[in-house]
Order: structure tokens, then sequence, then C-alpha cells
């Protein structure tokens, strides 16, 4: 099933009219604009009359507007539109945020009779964002008018135990990623952070509050998963937010030194090699063999290891330093680090596991997408190819990384706080592996 869109859709009604007259070169044509008043803490009536009204009127469009009042009214409003229609498709506008788009949808019994255009006025604005459509109301509603073409859209459709179904295009969630959107969507706080432009705190913060709150977290907290840290001079470059939410979630945190200790921590469950500047130090980490071959014990039993930019060259099975001389190093990669003359596609990305990935997605349920970022004057002459990197503008992406046993091994520089549920899945790796090892033992 498929939709036409010109910019695309989302909410809600009341009835308002304004009539104007379309230039002949445009011929004869009707926009319905279903506004959620209520959209962008309040601000999404004001936009109307302040900026989207005012522009139509400019341009001398026909248009009939509608206001929602209360759930339900964007679906209905939809569905009488539906209803009227002859054989001419509905141009039909949306003026508001991402959880009207559904409203919209299951209003909608023929798709093909629909061309549908968003105005994205809401906190998120997830399908803005994914669809490249301007934030900026003014940039969509020309975006709308004279883009002078319909890009088709796949509809998702739902169907539940009592037979009753709905559509959606954004995302179709179960479980945790369901609930916070639940919450989220009857939450005050959203209000009044939205008013802030901070609306996006609401899931996080909502996000934290459930995972806290679930009982297989409640369990690794009093597991006690203890994860070894390296930090040195090496390795040096950590957020440190990521080890205060590992922290949170039970984990005891044990630093130790890849350049000066012997061995990893005995009692290690888990294993972080963070970035920072091995290519400085590549001498004195490949002259301590018995570090490296603590490093390789850990992999060969499964300790799920999490290593980013410097750390994952520190795995590798050689790396050059700074004058391109070669070092033997750990050895869990089979691949050269080696330098080069420019930063290598440098910048923030959302990382994500390929879709043939299916037992990775399994061990990390939820976990991804996580955001990161990367940024390397050195590259690797195999850098993995499990994981996908888009960058948040444009269409570049590229394969990276190596997510196997849960572990996780890249150049991409991690923040957990974007998706927590990542930091929950690794140190659960890290007690389901610890487990199997008591059980062999």
């Amino acid at each position: 099933m498929q939709i036409f869109l010109v910019a695309l859709f989302q909410i809600p009604v009341k009835i308002e009219r304004k009539t104007g007259f379309i230039t002949k070169e445009r011929g004869y044509l009707m926009y319905h604009v279903i506004i959620n008043p209520a959209s962008r803490s309040g601000r999404g009536r004001k936009i109307w009359k302040e900026m989207i009204e005012p522009a139509l009127n400019r341009e001398n469009i026909d248009y009939q507007c509608y206001f929602s009042a209360k759930a339900g009214d964007v679906a209905r409003i939809t569905e009488k539109l539906m209803e009227e229609t002859t054989d001419s498709p509905i141009q039909l506008i949306i003026l508001g945020g991402d959880g009207t788009i559904n409203e919209a949808l299951c209003g909608i019994s023929d798709p093909s009779k629909i061309i549908l255009g968003y105005i994205p006025t809401g906190s998120s604005n997830d399908f803005a964002r994914d669809l490249k459509i301007p934030t900026d109301p003014s940039a969509a509603l020309d975006l709308i008018l004279h883009t002078g073409k319909a890009l088709p859209m796949d509809l998702g459709t739902v169907t539940y135990e009592d037979g009753q179904s709905r559509h959606f295009c954004v995302s179709c969630g179960i479980g945790y990623d369901a609930a916070v959107c639940e919450e989220a969507l009857h939450s005050k706080m959203k209000n009044v952070l939205n008013k802030i432009g901070l609306g996006k705190l609401t899931y996080l913060s909502i996000a934290l509050k459930q995972l806290f709150a679930d009982p297989h977290v409640q369990k690794i907290r009093t597991q006690r998963p203890q994860i070894a840290v390296a930090k040195d001079e090496a390795f040096c470059f950590l957020y440190e937010d990521n080890l205060k939410l590992l922290e949170e979630l039970g984990a005891e945190i044990t630093f130790f030194s890849p350049l000066h200790n012997a061995k990893v921590p005995e009692n290690a469950d888990g294993l972080l090699l963070p970035g920072g500047y091995p290519e400085l130090f590549a001498a004195g980490l490949s002259e301590n063999s018995e570090m490296l071959a603590s490093i390789r014990s850990c992999e060969k039993k499964a300790i799920p290891i999490l290593a980013e930019c410097g750390g994952f060259m520190y795995l590798h099975q050689e790396m050059q330093d700074m004058e391109g001389k070669t070092y033997p190093m750990a050895g869990v990669i089979n691949a050269v680090a080696y330098r080069t003359e420019k930063l290598g596609r440098f910048g923030y990305i959302t990382l994500d596991l390929n879709e043939e990935q299916a037992e990775a997605r399994n061990i990390w349920q939820q976990g991804f997408p996580v955001r990161a970022h990367e940024f390397h004057y050195f590259d690797s002459s195999n850098p993995g190819s499990d994981c996908l990197a888009k960058k948040p503008a444009g269409k570049r992406s590229w394969s990276c990384s190596y997510a196997k046993d849960g572990s996780l091994m890249g150049f991409p520089h991690l923040y957990y706080y974007s998706n927590p549920m990542f930091a929950f899945r690794f140190l659960e790796n890290c007690m389901a592996k610890k487990l199997e090892r008591e059980k062999v033992s």
C-alpha cells in the first residue's frame, strides 16, 4: 500500500474556511489543511495564523482548514474528506507532530485518493527528519506548493488479536519503546520542555525512568557487573556520561592501563576500550606482551568488549605509529590500522546493525540505533561491516564495526544516553556470558 507525498503529513477539527483564487497557470486546486493547534506546546494555531495562512493568501491558494480539538478528530476529519472525494485526489496538508500522523492515516481508506503534504510542528519530528522535510514551517509549505512532484511512500498496517487494525508510517513498536512513547504522549513535562525547545528530553527522562524500574534492570543492578575500562596516556577519550550510565545501571567500574599494567583485572565481566592516541604509544603498547595476551584471553573467553576508535585500533593484528612504523598489537581484529593524510568519515552519525545481522539483533534487542561520532586520521584494512553508519544530513552512509558475541568494536565513539537500552544490553550480555563460562567450568 502506498500514499503519495508532496512533503508529508500530520494531525486534526473545527472548521474554518478561506477561499482565494488559483492562478490560471496552476489551474484550480483546493488544499485541505488539518491543523493541530496544540502541537509545539500550543503554538500550532499561532504558526497557522501568522505563517501558513498568510502565505496561502499571498499566493491566492484556495483552501479549507480544520482544527482538531481532541483525540480522534484528525481521523474523523480525514474519513469525512475521503467520503466526499470524487475522482480527483484530495490535496491534504497536515500541520502538527508525529503523534497525529497515525491519526490521519487511520482515516485514510484509499491511499490512492490522497496526496499528502506535511508541515512539522511537533517536538521530535522524526517523520520529517527521515524524509528530509524542513522543520521550518514556511520552508515546508514552500516544498508542498512548489516541489512539482509527489513521491510514493509505503504504508504499514498492524492487526491486533481482536481483528482490529490500523495504519502506521513512522514506526511500530512493542514493549519498551512503545511504553516510553505512550507515557510521553500524556506527559505534562513534555509541554513544559517543548516551550523551551527541549521536548526530546521528555523521551530520555521517561526512558531512563522506565529502564531503571524494569525487573530485568533491577536484576542486573543486584548482580553488579564488573567492567574493566582502559584509561591511561594512550586511552583518554571517554564520555564520563557513558560511565555514569553504566554505573546507574549497576556496573562497577575498574580502571586499568594497557601501557603500564600486566593484565586486565581478573574479575572483569566486560571490557571497555575507549578512544585516545594509541598511535603515539605504539611501541610501549606493543612491548607490553602480557597485557596483549590478557586482552586476547578476554576475547577467547567471550567476555564482551566495547572498543571505540583508538581502542579498536589497539585490537588490530598490527598498528602503525605516526611515522608509519608497524607494531604488533592484540590480534583480536585480523587487520592493520594505518595512518592516512586526512580525517576519515568525520562527524556525527547514527549507528545501527545491518539488516542481515539477525543474531546480533537478537543479542542487542532495542539497543540500536545509537548516536555516535567519528574523528580519526587512522583507518583499518578491514573496519568491519556488521553495522551501518548514517550521516544526519544527506544520503551518505557506510558499513563499519564488528558486532559479535555481545561485543561491538569499531571506529565510532558512542553516546549511550542516546539509547540507554544499548548500555543495558551490554551489561546484560556481560552477565549472560559470565553465566555461560561458569556452567562450562
